[in-house]
């Protein structure tokens, strides 16, 4: 079964490292990201309960592998490193729930895990992330992600930022498992958008508000 991945990629953007959009924000803090593309769509809704825990509600719907899931995830920031001109983060997101063929055709208890780790300073930033999920007959799928981005100008505090990443996603059970996806980074406070066309000629967009 195909399935586009998806790990939770969203937060509020932390001074003075503002090149990558975090899992988690601060206590009682919530964010809300989106992702479409042509393959699938994904909804989340994290809720920071500590600033190394959350909990995240993530519905999502593959159109291509014709299914639908919806769960529970717990995401534990694992450990950080703070350097002088550079930071870099370990994050683990574990999931339960429930997915369901389009049709009705099977359906099955879900659960799936998978780790967040980026480095990243002013003008560059790195991250990988993956994801294996087990839901039966539904779906059952390892898949990964990673991306490099940089930055054509250093913007201060308040400032429209801009980012230029590429992204390469491997999904082992498709036909054309590798998709190599250029995007456009806009964010300012704590709302970002990302914008894409995909080797493919799909379109991706991501679309993030922290509150």
């Amino acid at each position: 079964m195909k399935y586009f991945s998806m790990v939770a990629l969203t937060g509020l953007i932390l001074a003075p490292y503002p090149a990558f959009a975090k899992p988690l924000t601060y206590p009682g803090g919530w964010q809300t990201m989106a992702e479409g593309s042509g393959d699938a769509f994904t909804l989340l809704n994290t809720y920071t309960i500590t600033p190394t825990l959350g909990l995240v509600l993530q519905n999502e719907y593959d159109r291509e592998g014709d299914y639908q899931m919806h769960s529970l995830a717990i995401v534990n920031r694992l450990w950080r490193g703070n350097y002088p001109d550079a930071q870099a983060n370990l994050f683990l997101q574990s999931g339960i729930g429930y997915a369901r063929a389009d049709g009705g055709d099977a359906e099955s208890a879900a659960a799936y895990t998978g780790i967040l780790a980026d480095w990243e300073n002013r003008r560059l930033y790195t991250e990988y992330s993956n994801r294996y999920i087990l839901a039966g007959d539904v779906n059952q799928e390892f898949t990964e992600r990673a991306r490099l981005g940089v930055a054509p100008y250093i913007g201060e505090a308040g400032d429209l930022h801009t980012w230029l990443i590429m992204q390469v996603d491997h999904h082992p059970e498709r036909d054309d498992n590798f998709t190599a996806t250029p995007l456009v980074r806009l964010f300012k406070g704590t709302t970002m958008v990302e914008a894409g066309i995909s080797d493919e000629g799909e379109p991706l967009f991501h679309l993030m508000h922290a509150f």
